[in-house]
């Protein structure tokens, strides 16, 4: 039975891919649960302070993994960057 977290995956990642600018098939990311996935984009990923919050601040990583999807969709000037 595929869970909610699940079900939300493909959606997670092509707004990844969206943000990098890359087609959604090009897109490798390494073996790991839907789970560590989303919490691992969130801690990588360089959000202001405000959205960074707002991701922790989510009750769930469902609800996490669906804020993530919409704040990487965003207009690319307000996307996200990689940490240094």
């Amino acid at each position: 039975m595929r869970t909610a977290l699940t079900a939300e995956r493909p959606a997670l990642e092509a707004a990844i891919a969206t943000s990098l600018g890359i087609e959604p098939a090009s897109l490798r990311l390494p073996q790991m649960s839907d789970q560590d996935l989303v919490n691992s984009l969130v801690m990588n990923l360089y959000f202001d302070t405000v959205d960074r919050q707002v991701l922790i601040e989510q009750p769930g990583v469902l609800a996490r993994a669906r804020k993530l999807t919409e704040f990487l969709l965003r207009a690319p000037a307000e996307l996200p960057t990689p940490r240094r």
